[in-house]
């Protein structure tokens, strides 16, 4: 059995925070109509800036070309 590296999992736990928080600014927007205020706007431009590019480069860490699927 393989060990954990806990920065990577601290790392992802970060990103599906972000992602949580992003989304739910997104869909309350849509829904209800509401306009962002300042601080909304920054933490709704904050999270997507580098949700996705975290997750991609997590998986690439992880990816192993030789393993099976």
């Amino acid at each position: 059995m393989t060990k954990r590296i806990q920065y990577f999992d601290i790392a992802r736990g970060i990103g599906i925070i972000c992602v949580v928080l992003s989304h739910t600014l997104l869909d309350s927007q849509r829904i209800d109509g509401l306009s962002f205020g300042v601080a909304a706007t920054w933490i709704f431009r904050i999270c997507f800036s580098f949700h996705m590019p975290l997750f991609f480069i997590l998986s690439g860490y992880f990816m192993r070309p030789n393993r099976k699927f």
